[in-house]
């Protein structure tokens, strides 16, 4: 009999955290990427989710990595396993993230927040582990 567990939400954060950085590692703007992640944080607790992330929708039509960060998050909140269970397995694109984030009543969205904090805890610290110390941002 396998005793083998199942994986922790910490855990399913580092593996898409980890992916999504890898993903984007080698791209052009990457530099603009780990800028962005390492401010985002500050502007969430700043200003609220749906601020913060409208920055970076409103910023991604010039940046690649805008939209790279803003999708890597839409992703993970989209499609996070539930108690292990995926919750959709679907692409997730911005219009969704946003009609989440405008439909969520009071206590949803904070944990839509709590949530992407977290995982942008994760995101960040690969970001630094690439060695890319870039504090870019336009």
């Amino acid at each position: 009999m396998s005793t083998a567990s199942k994986p922790t939400p910490d855990q399913l954060r580092a593996k898409h955290a980890w992916k999504s950085v890898q993903a984007h590692e080698h791209g052009n703007g990457f530099d603009h990427f780990v800028g962005a992640a390492r401010k985002l944080p500050v502007r969430i607790m700043a200003s609220g989710l749906g601020q913060a992330l409208a920055f970076l929708n409103a910023k991604a039509s010039k940046r690649q990595a805008y939209s790279a960060l803003l999708s890597a998050i839409g992703d993970w909140v989209l499609n996070r396993p539930l108690d292990g269970i995926p919750s959709r397995q679907l692409p997730a694109d911005d219009a969704q993230l946003f009609q989440l984030i405008e439909h969520a009543n009071a206590d949803k969205l904070r944990e839509q927040t709590v949530e992407t904090l977290a995982y942008l805890q994760w995101l960040n610290r690969f970001c630094e582990a690439t060695g890319t110390s870039a504090d870019v941002e336009e």
